[in-house]
């Protein structure tokens, strides 16, 4: 196994909560304004574990030095092999402490109400997989200068809900994700993995609950545009086979008993 516990978050007994961010050859700015928005909620006691998926030397370097200042868990598995979105989010997910567990994408600002909400909604219906709605920001905000608190108010305004997006923000309690074995790890690079987890919770008898279409004050999740990778535009055979799977397969636990070990 080449997993590297490279930091535990201080003070961190009995979390309420757990949220896992994936991430690699990702840090600067966005990264920055993502772990603000954890650090800006609400909910008391959460757990934050950042899941880096094969950074570079360089990428990890420069990932910790955005870090530095902020209170979390960072686990680092060392490959070379293509993104996994699924395995990144199976890393951080299997060493999760607490009762409830969500997935953030790491270029997404939460509002400060996401999180108490998802508790809230819990308490009434334990049997929720919830999902956020995602609002896009233009390529013309400059997420450097974000601050925030002060800037809620001006990714209120800029950032337009205009596409039904829903992986950003993916909630589940804990029991669930071991029950059906995380997100399915032969899904590599991007898509389909989100609608594959969503299909498998609605037939595993799990509603999906869309929290900012009813809910719309204080838990709107912000994505900060950047540009497309290379590996992105470069995976349409990838996107195949991801595809292929999500129309084939219909199972609901997938992986084997040592998913999340990547």
């Amino acid at each position: 196994m080449k997993t590297w516990c490279l930091r535990y978050q201080e003070d961190n007994e009995n979390p309420a909560f757990s949220i896992v961010i994936p991430t690699r050859n990702r840090f600067g700015p966005r990264v920055r304004n993502c772990i603000r928005g954890v650090q800006l909620q609400t909910q008391e006691r959460i757990e934050l574990i950042i899941a880096d998926y094969g950074s570079s030397k360089e990428g990890l370097e420069r990932l910790l030095k955005t870090l530095d200042y902020f209170n979390c868990t960072i686990y680092h598995y060392e490959t070379d092999d293509v993104w996994s979105l699924s395995g990144a989010r199976n890393l951080g997910i299997r060493r999760s402490n607490a009762k409830y567990v969500a997935t953030l994408d790491v270029d997404c600002i939460m509002e400060p109400e996401v999180v108490a909400t998802s508790v809230g909604i819990y308490k009434e219906h334990p049997d929720y997989f919830i999902v956020n709605r995602v609002c896009h920001c233009p390529e013309d905000l400059d997420v450097g200068s974000l601050r925030l608190p002060r800037d809620y108010p001006k990714l209120h305004q800029k950032c337009k809900c205009v596409r039904p997006g829903i992986g950003a923000y993916m909630s589940a309690p804990r029991k669930w994700w071991f029950k059906v074995r995380g997100f399915d790890e032969r899904i590599k690079r991007w898509g389909a993995d989100d609608d594959d987890m969503k299909k498998r919770a609605q037939a595993d008898g799990r509603r999906a609950f869309i929290s900012n279409k009813t809910r719309p004050r204080g838990v709107k999740i912000y994505h900060q545009w950047h540009p497309k990778s290379e590996a992105r535009l470069n995976s349409s055979e990838q996107q195949a086979e991801n595809y292929r799977i999500l129309k084939k397969d219909d199972t609901i636990i997938r992986n084997g008993k040592d998913w999340g070990y990547v």
